[in-house]
């Protein structure tokens, strides 16, 4: 029995060199992958407090402070807030709640490789400072005996009220309330594992095109 023919040269380098590549994609794609996400926040989805003046986000990476967005909203509607505080993964919001009742603080913020993250979190203050008293059955009959308002002045209000919501629908709309769930893209809108996948068949096939063409020596 004849002793099996030993390995082509030019095989054995082909195959080292699509090894090397799958290496080299094994410690990419982990990278191209790994995306940002929100690992806790202060208050926490769904928690009741007494009140709050601020709310920190804490991701698992460093995000930018170039691209910060922030809407923080309230029973009365839109809150005044402060300028948003970065530090490495840490986002700091001050915010000056009016009223005890749900609250909403939605955020969109970019992380160090470029990728998006956006969300939403509510929760409820229940003894804010100030926040109006609710009327009893007394104050209700009092309030029905006060003279009628001015009918101009409650069309001036009525005008007044719609574009304060025509605004806050333009600041929402800014600050996208669905987490983004997209997938890396190479630029083209196709997921970055085909594009690295992709480039290791077409490396394979030119080294072996190339060793095939290599007379054996």
């Amino acid at each position: 029995m004849s002793a099996p023919a030993p390995r082509p040269p030019r095989l054995r380098a082909v195959v080292t060199a699509v090894i090397a590549l799958l290496v080299v994609a094994a410690m990419v794609l982990p990278a191209a992958f790994g995306h940002a996400q929100l690992v806790s926040s202060s208050p926490q989805e769904g928690e009741s407090l007494p009140t709050a003046d601020e709310v920190v986000l804490t991701f698992n990476e460093p995000i930018s402070p170039d691209f910060v967005q922030t809407l923080a909203k309230g029973p009365d509607g839109d809150l005044e807030v402060g300028d948003a505080v970065v530090e490495e993964n840490v986002l700091t919001q001050a915010i000056s709640p009016t009223a005890s009742g749900e609250h909403s603080f939605t955020y969109r913020v970019v992380s160090a490789d470029g990728h998006p993250i956006s969300g939403t979190i509510t929760f409820t203050l229940t003894e804010v400072a100030g926040a109006p008293a609710q009327p009893t059955g007394e104050d209700s009959d009092a309030g029905t005996d006060a003279p009628a308002t001015d009918t101009s002045t409650d069309e001036n209000t009525t005008d007044g009220d719609s574009t304060d919501d025509a605004t806050t629908d333009e600041v929402t709309s800014e600050v996208s309330t669905e987490p983004d769930t997209t997938e890396s893209t190479g630029g083209f809108g196709i997921p970055l594992w085909m594009i690295v996948i992709g480039g290791i068949v077409v490396v394979a096939g030119l080294l072996y095109r190339l060793f095939r063409r290599r007379p054996e020596h």
